[in-house]
């Protein structure tokens, strides 16, 4: 898996697609397939698009904010979060 495969889901360029390959590679080294990284990528692209704008802002913060108190998560929903958040701003 690489950007390309990440850019092909919807993403934006930028900061959001080195993030979502480490979290692509932390799900597939705790044995996740390189189809379910992908699935799970898409939708989370799609949950943030269907958000209206004000509520992407308001989940971003507070994504963000998570992302701090995360440390006891495994490293894929950290780095998940971290898409997350970069997604929404």
């Amino acid at each position: 898996m690489d950007g390309n495969d990440i850019l092909r889901l919807g993403y934006p360029s930028g900061k959001v697609i080195g993030l979502a390959l480490r979290a692509a590679e932390a799900a597939q080294a705790e044995g996740a397939s390189e189809g379910d990284v992908l699935s799970d990528l898409a939708a989370v692209l799609d949950a943030i698009l269907e958000m209206p704008a004000q509520t992407r802002i308001e989940f971003g913060q507070q994504a963000r904010a998570h992302i701090v108190r995360s440390f006891s998560l495994p490293v894929m929903q950290t780095r998940l979060l971290n898409v997350y958040a970069e997604l929404l701003g």
